[in-house]
């Protein structure tokens, strides 16, 4: 008996191999125009690209879709071209930060700076000079002493006071060319003579494990000073140092053991970390 497979002619065999042929062609065309760009103009031409140039065609739609799933990057960018773009653009980002903080910067320098000359207008007797903090030393892992840019050059000499918008912060006590350094209120060792100028009466400034009193009081009211009452700078002993300048406010009294009065002193200035500028109080017109 005869088989299918026999009762099929060499011609019929060719019919149907033809038409296997041509369904999936037109399978793998249709594939094929899913990967193809958007748009009419542009799938017709590539479709005849894939048509006459396959190997190219097919290579170029395979770095489109490995593009596709790295990222969507344009389809005329190399991977290469990708990472240094993500590099540029990541600079870009660091540059604008750095920028936006030094402008930030400036911005709070600035208003430092407004503060010092609306508080402290060029009195008569005696000139301001605005120097930047540009050092901090510290001793025992205490803040002990200011580096300032301005120095000997600038009129700056030992014994003058250093203040801020908030009171006097130290005394200088080396003067260099052009730089100069400053002890501080808050450094264990200081001394300095104050004085309450309403009531006459003045003595020795000095830090105690920390804190700021007054001591050897003498003068018309020595005993009897009062507690928010502002003690000031003197000239007691030291011609360079400006006398009247706010140093700190009474806070509380003690005795010593020989029965004199020990007050307790908060000075002016709270925050010492804090401070960028200060001022020198130079004696006399410049």
């Amino acid at each position: 008996m005869t088989s299918p497979e026999e009762k099929l002619s060499p011609r019929s065999q060719g019919n149907l191999t033809s038409r296997l042929l041509t369904l999936l062609s037109f399978l793998l065309c249709a594939g094929a125009l899913f990967l193809l760009p958007a748009g009419t103009a542009r799938r017709l031409l590539h479709t005849g690209m894939l048509l006459t140039q396959p190997a190219q065609e097919l290579q170029a739609m395979g770095q489109r879709i490995t593009r596709e799933a790295l990222g969507g990057l344009p389809e005329n960018m190399t991977l290469e071209e990708r990472n240094a773009l993500l590099v540029e653009l990541t600079q870009a980002r660091i540059g604008l930060s750095q920028a936006q903080a030094q402008q930030e910067g400036l911005r709070l320098e600035n208003l430092q700076l407004q503060r010092l000359l609306r508080h402290y207008k060029q009195p008569k007797d005696y000139s301001l000079v605005v120097a930047e903090v540009t050092g901090r030393g510290l001793f025992l892992g205490k803040l002990n002493t200011f580096l300032l840019d301005r120095g000997a050059s600038d009129g700056i000499q030992e014994g003058q006071a250093v203040l801020s918008v908030d009171g006097v912060v130290g005394v200088v006590i080396q003067a260099m060319a052009r730089q100069c350094v400053v002890k501080l209120l808050c450094a264990r060792d200081f001394t300095l003579p104050g004085e309450a100028t309403l009531r006459k009466t003045s003595g020795i400034l000095e830090n105690r494990e920390g804190g700021l009193v007054l001591t050897g009081t003498m003068g018309e009211s020595f005993d009897s000073l009062g507690f928010g009452e502002w003690l000031y700078t003197t000239d007691l002993g030291n011609e360079a140092m400006q006398p009247g300048l706010p140093v700190g406010v009474i806070q509380g009294k003690d005795r010593a053991p020989d029965d004199s009065p020990v007050y307790a002193v908060l000075p002016g200035v709270k925050d010492f970390l804090g401070i960028q500028y200060v001022m020198v109080a130079i004696r006399g017109k410049r």
